[in-house]
């Protein structure tokens, strides 16, 4: 218990930060799922970079978000977009 208490008093101290591997991503959806889209990647922690237009009735979203966050993405993406949505995942940093 003392070892525990003092490990947290010395990681508050020091101001730790997770490190973790950060992707950048875009995402390209319908239109009508732009809303839904950008809902799922804040709920990952995303950070939207900006959105803009696409092909003709759809909307590119360009966002940073950890890589742990992405599972199960690919799944909820098809779901939510009946098979139209795309996208692209790089390392960032």
């Amino acid at each position: 218990l003392a070892g525990a208490m003092a490990m947290r008093e010395a990681v508050e101290k020091a101001g730790a930060y997770l490190l973790e591997p950060v992707m950048d991503v875009e995402v390209t959806v319908p239109e009508a799922q732009m809303g839904e889209d950008i809902g799922h990647l804040n709920a990952r922690r995303g950070r939207i970079g900006g959105m803009i237009p696409a092909d003709e009735g759809f909307e590119r979203v360009s966002t940073q978000v950890p890589l742990a966050e992405m599972y199960p993405f690919p799944i909820e993406l098809r779901a939510m977009t009946q098979g139209r949505g795309t996208y692209t995942m790089a390392f960032s940093h």
